[in-house]
């Protein structure tokens, strides 16, 4: 006698895999769906996104491949003109007015509450990565060790110390920001001066790709084969993923609840003790996460987008 056992696969929401197996004539054996607590949301848009930004849930921007940028109003995507052809990486506002975006070949845009216009960046690096404590003190990082300032006027290149690529940058203050990359580079900002700073373990020598923090003293940095490394105000230290999947974009809205997104649909989710995996329903690569007050937004390749309460 054979009976048919059905096992879920747990990244997809609709697929089973059905096998005769040798027994003793028992009954059928059905694991039951574990759904996503994702929804998947219409883009509008087939081209990679790879960033995302907003203060709200009903005002999120998001930047991605081709030049691609989306608004969502809290009912729908709507694409915007860019102007640009290139592959758009990273965006951050100090204001819904007060909007950039950074991406290859040196390319800055800036949103002022109407139209996207393009910005004089003097560099042709790709950039990766932009954050800003406000609105005339905003930092870009990119290939080369590249770092750049907008002062409220002008983009100027700052030395940097590095020459790896840099992928991301966060910071708590105009005095304290992070900026991460290749081999496992860490950078700080002090309010004078970029410095390279040691992890103090061997256990990441791979590339960082994201990196975000709750607080100074609670800063969390993501990057290949499931590395996760966290800087607690004194020190960088390992955390366990529990993934060897790449990591690419972390993101939160507080120390117990934290989000990295990476490849194969991989997300994770930080309670504050230990990082679990989600069931995203996908597995596409995702860049980029995003916490609202209300709710987490994820981007990814295709037009990707995914969503779901805090």
């Amino acid at each position: 006698m054979t009976r048919l056992v059905l096992v879920r696969f747990p990244q997809l929401a609709a697929l089973t895999l059905a096998c005769a197996c040798g027994g003793d004539g028992g009954p059928t054996v059905i694991v039951p769906p574990v759904e996503s607590s994702w929804t998947a949301m219409t883009s509008g848009t087939t081209e990679g996104l790879r960033g995302a930004w907003g203060l709200s849930a009903t005002d999120v921007i998001a930047v991605g491949d081709g030049g691609t940028i989306l608004n969502y109003d809290g009912s729908s995507w709507t694409s915007a003109t860019s102007g640009v052809g290139v592959t758009l990486h990273h965006v951050w506002g100090a204001a819904p007015d007060d909007i950039f975006s950074v991406g290859n070949f040196g390319t800055i845009l800036h949103f002022d509450g109407s139209a996207w216009s393009a910005m004089t960046s003097n560099t042709t690096e790709d950039l990766t990565g932009v954050w800003g404590s406000a609105a005339d003190d905003v930092f870009a990082v990119g290939g080369s060790g590249m770092v750049l300032h907008y002062n409220g006027t002008n983009w100027s290149v700052v030395t940097s110390g590095a020459a790896s690529e840099l992928h991301q940058l966060w910071g708590s203050s105009a005095s304290d920001v992070w900026a991460v990359g290749t081999s496992g580079t860490i950078l700080h900002f002090d309010g004078s001066g970029w410095n390279l700073v040691s992890t103090g373990t061997t256990a990441v020598a791979t590339t960082l790709w994201g990196i975000w923090g709750a607080a100074e003293n609670d800063v969390y940095a993501v990057g290949g084969e499931g590395s996760i490394l966290h800087y607690n105000g004194s020190t960088w230290g390992s955390m366990t993923s529990g993934t060897s999947e790449g990591l690419f974009g972390v993101w939160g809205s507080a120390s117990n609840d934290v989000y990295a997104v990476g490849v194969s649909g991989t997300v994770l989710h930080y309670d504050g003790s230990s990082w679990n995996s989600m069931n995203s329903g996908t597995f596409t690569i995702l860049w980029q996460v995003l916490a609202t007050p209300s709710d987490v937004f994820v981007v990814g390749s295709g037009g990707t987008i995914l969503r779901r309460p805090t």
